[in-house]
């Protein structure tokens, strides 16, 4: 036993670490290169616990970044994340323990947790604890009798310094920096918060492993307060970290709207003194923010969400015009409420603009907003389906000739929620289509061939047409025997779908069937899957109802649903983004 320790050293080591600590290093024999310190000098240190700018609130500090990267580097994640992130209580004492563990073992003792923790007690970085109590012990003496200020120490610095180098020098295989718990907690200091944001952005850009493990050692509520801060010189910084944790895990949302956090972002957003490739950014993080969570999307409408993109539209930079028009798609799909905030501030007519984009990207973003925006309805209204009606004619007039794959994608998932919505009166079309192929059959095989395209597509579409009342034989080959011939032929004789005779549905079908003959091979099997869907639900409806093997327009259809939950089964993506990935096949913002 050591006169000079507690009597009950482990306690003393759980409670009061720092002054045990001390003392401990001054009865080592390295401590006799520290004149004029003495075990009476270590209950006299000045300044408080919680303050950093002090002697002894900044050696707690410095010995919370030193415990939490020792378990950090030697724990495994989970349990890690059990220990020292869940609840302060728990990580305070296990922090003190990883002390009295070291403290103890000096005195032939070993102390046990549980659960059990591999020993840590010759980890390197107890080396720079040491340094640390040896810098400010080597003050004491002049602050104590001199009156001198105290100086603070180089370590939070130098681990910075360490941690760069590791990022300029590291190799491709390398392990994770081991300054990575350090970091963090220098972001809690004005002195070198921007230095550590900025290496911290510079890790973050290595990829999705170095966010996970960002995460995995508990960035999140340290960048989470900093969204509190009003200097603007944190912003682009501030802007880039999160645009890369929502890239990786957006399960972050209810936090950040909790937090009001969305609010910092779209005063980023509509700053025009911030450069065009953070306000991307910050459209990034709001639209993450947004995607499929109801209390984000009200939180982002209520914040005028909806009136600061539209003025983004016009930007020069592709990407940022590209990202606010996903934003818009996000923040109305299956959102009623911001579909009508829209309405109000003529957002679809101003997205017209963007079909006309000389990127495609930001085509593509524009038939996805407007496509979501299509999809926003439950209940459908006379207003409504006037309002659907004239975007789905201005989709298909501006981009069924688009010579981007990407963009013609993006056609048909739009076009799909129009197929669903109006399901109905496709049906109506596609027995129509389906009755006049039928007439023709029977009524003279040699004469169907001198029938020009423009000749059937036009009866089809002629009122006249929905009185037939004509045999139907293997009605689903005929159906598949449809070609989008027609359609093209007529096209060149009327310039435009708006212009052809019969009613919208009739034009946005023929629309859809000259998708089905795309030269793009995915871009045909979305059209035909959506178009094979009508289909498949007229032969359907006939077989429910034969009758006498005749029918018309008077068959029975299905209602047409309307909370159809997402695009067919089996069918190609319908631009719903997964969690993981901001668009699936959109282009995300550099993060070079």
């Amino acid at each position: 036993m050591n006169p000079d320790l507690p009597a009950d050293l482990f306690t003393s080591c759980l409670t009061t670490p720092i002054r045990v600590a001390l003392r401990w290093y001054v009865l080592q024999s390295t401590s006799k290169l520290v004149p004029k310190v003495n075990i009476n000098l270590i209950d006299r240190i000045p300044g408080q616990i919680t303050d950093r700018k002090t002697m002894l609130g900044e050696l707690n500090w410095i010995f919370t970044a030193i415990t939490d990267t020792i378990a950090w580097n030697t724990l495994p994640r989970d349990l890690f994340q059990k220990l020292f992130r869940q609840d302060l209580l728990v990580a305070s004492l296990f922090r003190n323990f990883l002390l009295a563990e070291r403290i103890m073992r000096s005195c032939d003792c070993t102390p046990i947790s549980d659960p059990p923790l591999p020993p840590t007690y010759q980890h390197p970085m107890w080396q720079a604890w040491d340094l640390a109590m040896d810098l400010s012990l080597g003050q004491l003496y002049q602050i104590r009798e001199c009156g001198e200020p105290f100086v603070h120490l180089p370590f939070f610095e130098e681990q910075l310094t360490a941690f760069e180098v590791w990022l300029k020098l590291g190799s491709e295989e390398r392990s994770p920096p081991e300054q990575l718990p350090i970091v963090l907690q220098v972001l809690l200091s004005q002195v070198h918060r921007m230095r550590a944001l900025e290496l911290l952005g510079r890790f973050l850009d290595l990829g999705p492993w170095a966010v996970t493990l960002a995460l995995s050692v508990g960035i999140f509520p340290y960048v989470l307060k900093l969204l509190q801060s009003s200097t603007k010189e944190l912003r682009p910084l501030l802007v880039f970290i999160w645009a890369k944790i929502l890239a990786v895990d957006n399960s972050c949302q209810g936090d950040l709207v909790r937090d009001n956090g969305h609010k910092y972002f779209l005063s980023v957003l509509q700053d025009p003194t911030i450069s065009s490739q953070y306000r991307t950014q910050a459209a990034f993080v709001l639209a993450c923010i947004v995607n499929e969570y109801p209390d984000g999307q009200e939180a982002a409408r209520q914040g005028s969400l909806v009136s600061i993109c539209l003025e983004q539209l016009s930007d020069p930079s592709p990407q940022l015009r590209q990202w606010v028009a996903i934003c818009l798609g996000r923040l109305w799909d299956h959102y009623e409420k911001a579909r009508w905030t829209g309405v109000r501030d003529i957002a679809h007519d101003k997205l017209y603009t963007l079909l006309q984009d000389p990127c495609p990207e930001v085509r593509a973003a524009a038939v996805y907003a407007l496509g979501t925006f299509i999809n926003s309805v439950p209940l459908r209204s006379e207003h409504a389906n006037a309002i659907d009606h004239s975007v789905a004619m201005t989709l298909v007039n501006t981009l069924n000739g688009d010579m981007s794959s990407l963009v013609r994608k993006e056609l048909v998932a739009a076009m799909q929620w129009v197929v669903l919505a109006f399901e109905h009166a496709f049906l109506n079309v596609a027995i129509q289509e389906n009755l006049f192929q039928a007439s023709h059959e029977y009524a003279s095989p040699i004469c169907m061939k001198r029938i020009g395209s423009r000749d059937k597509i036009m009866r089809v579409m002629s009122p006249a047409s929905s009185h037939a009342n004509i045999d139907v034989v293997d009605s689903t080959e005929r159906m598949k025997r449809v070609s989008s011939s027609s359609s093209i032929n007529l096209l060149s004789h009327h310039g435009s779908f708006s212009s052809l005779p019969g009613s919208v549905y009739t034009k946005l079908w023929a629309g859809l069937c000259l998708l089905d003959t795309d030269p793009h091979p995915e871009v045909a099997k979305m059209s035909t899957t959506v178009t094979g869907y009508i289909r498949s639900q007229v032969t359907k409806s006939q077989l429910r109802d034969p009758g006498d093997g005749k029918y018309g327009s008077s068959v029975s259809l299905p209602p047409s649903p309307n909370n159809r939950p997402s695009y067919l089964a089996g069918s190609p993506p319908t631009l719903h983004p997964q969690p993981d990935t901001p668009k699936g096949k959109l282009v995300f913002f550099n993060q070079n």
